[in-house]
């Protein structure tokens, strides 16, 4: 773990915590400051000890426990009440949503004409036993929470993850969490994907006011539905194609419950072998694309589930050990650090073909290393084993790291 350690160190995140985290804090007397419990917290769940209890291990651990940036291991005791302090802390716990959008910023504002796609979904936190904020949804068919999340569909960086109960609907104050996304990055065009549980007009309102663009699917509805086979009745050309086919078609669309002014439609027709009828697909966006393109686009963000899985079972994101919500919002914003640590750290220093590995696979060959430790001259000297296959890719890496340079 000493390559994640110093790219933490290089891309000054104690500085930035210590500048954008100061929860209310009334210890008298503290071993560990908040930077050393976050940076900690944050290691710890990327080498893959996602129980508290795995701390006290940790804190035996030589390279861990020398760390000239922060201070030693804390115990499993410590985080515990950290956690259950800052879920006491509404303004400490607003500034952990602070802390990882400038962590995403780290990376997003070294490119900051790059047009980013920004995948936004809703997912489930399983729940267990009667806590706070635990509700059954019909969809996971599961007790749990029902939080926001919205990633970068090329960096796939965690932009934001916002917990809410779960039985809050995909929908609700949906347009104040894209709002919100947007005020983060005012220089960037951004693009929104989203499946119908996001279609709302005030969501359409938000980003056009903004002047970015989205593309989300829409849910049938009896109108649409009859205009849908309006346009397959009067193609002929499409009918006595041979299956299986698609057929894109176009509209400018309003539901009687809107306001304003009409938006523009995109109709999907697909027909199988042995289908007699077509199956249709509905896109609102405000895109000018052609209309193949606005459904080939929607689509990618089938990789989205990937992230997902990815940020919950390789940092804990998913972690609901504490009954109150606002402590399980704590332990997901740890876990979504954690992520975006790494995935930062991927993006600025492995090779192409290592960006997207899961945490598992670099866990082995990189954040594991067969390596001993000796104290001398005052210093700590770590060499590496001669015999790990690795060697070479550790060492580029680390070179990498050397010549980051940010400033807070």
């Amino acid at each position: 773990m000493f390559n994640v350690a110093e790219f933490m160190n290089k891309i000054q995140f104690p500085q930035l915590v210590d500048a954008l985290f100061q929860p209310v804090d009334k210890r008298r007397y503290c071993k560990y400051t908040n930077t050393d419990l976050v940076c900690h917290c944050a290691l710890r769940l990327i080498a893959g000890y996602d129980k508290d209890s795995a701390a006290n291990q940790l804190a035996n651990d030589p390279l861990l426990s020398n760390l000239d940036f922060i201070g030693p291991v804390p115990r499993q005791t410590d985080i515990s009440r950290f956690i259950t302090r800052v879920g006491n802390d509404q303004n400490g716990r607003r500034q952990l949503h602070l802390l990882n959008s400038a962590v995403a910023r780290q990376y997003e504002e070294r490119n900051p004409h790059r047009r980013i796609t920004v995948d936004i979904d809703s997912t489930h936190l399983d729940t267990f036993g009667k806590q706070e904020g635990s509700a059954w949804n019909s969809h996971y068919k599961a007790y749990g929470y029902h939080p926001f999340v919205a990633y970068d569909a090329q960096a796939k960086l965690l932009l934001s993850a916002v917990l809410r109960p779960g039985n809050n609907y995909t929908s609700l104050h949906a347009e104040d969490y894209v709002e919100a996304l947007q005020r983060e990055y005012p220089n960037h065009q951004l693009l929104f994907r989203g499946d119908s549980g996001f279609a709302k007009p005030a969501l359409y309102e938000s980003v056009e006011e903004h002047h970015n663009h989205y593309v989300l699917a829409f849910s049938h509805n009896t109108k649409i539905d009859n205009d849908a086979v309006g346009f397959f009745n009067a193609d002929t050309a499409f009918q006595v194609q041979a299956a299986p086919k698609t057929k894109y078609y176009e509209e400018q669309y309003r539901a009687h419950t809107w306001g304003g002014h009409k938006r523009r439609m995109i109709i999907c027709a697909e027909q199988g072998v042995n289908e007699t009828v077509p199956y249709y697909l509905y896109y609102v966006t405000n895109m000018t694309v052609p209309a193949r393109r606005v459904v080939e686009i929607y689509r990618a963000r089938g990789t989205m589930e990937d992230y997902i899985k990815e940020s919950k079972n390789g940092f804990a994101m998913a972690k609901t050990d504490s009954h109150r919500m606002a402590d399980n919002e704590v332990r997901m914003m740890m876990g979504v650090l954690a992520y975006n640590l790494t995935r930062s750290m991927a993006l600025l220093t492995l090779l192409k073909k290592w960006r997207d590995k899961l945490v598992a696979t670099l866990r082995t060959h990189i954040f594991y290393v067969g390596a001993v430790l000796t104290s001398h001259a005052r210093g700590l000297h770590l060499s590496l084993a001669q015999s790990d296959p690795d060697n070479a890719l550790i060492y580029r890496i680390w070179k990498k790291i050397q010549r980051l340079d940010f400033v807070v």
